[in-house]
């Protein structure tokens, strides 16, 4: 369910970014602009950032390799 959120969230960003930018309407884009952050709230929230030091990142490399 959340992946079809995210898309059509996405999706609906998408499309009303090019119908504002086609009709210069500032309410469409800025409509388009917060589905988008909506959007990426979604995404971040299902998919968090893995954040690793650059020490870590090295001694993975290491193991790899």
């Amino acid at each position: 369910m959340e992946k079809f959120l995210i898309n059509a969230t996405l999706f609906t960003s998408a499309l009303l970014l090019m119908v504002g930018i086609f009709r210069s309407s500032i309410p469409i884009t800025a409509i388009s602009l917060v589905l988008a952050v909506i959007s990426q709230h979604f995404f971040r929230k299902k998919y968090p950032r893995k954040t690793r030091s650059y020490r870590e990142i090295i001694a993975a490399k290491q193991k790899k390799g």
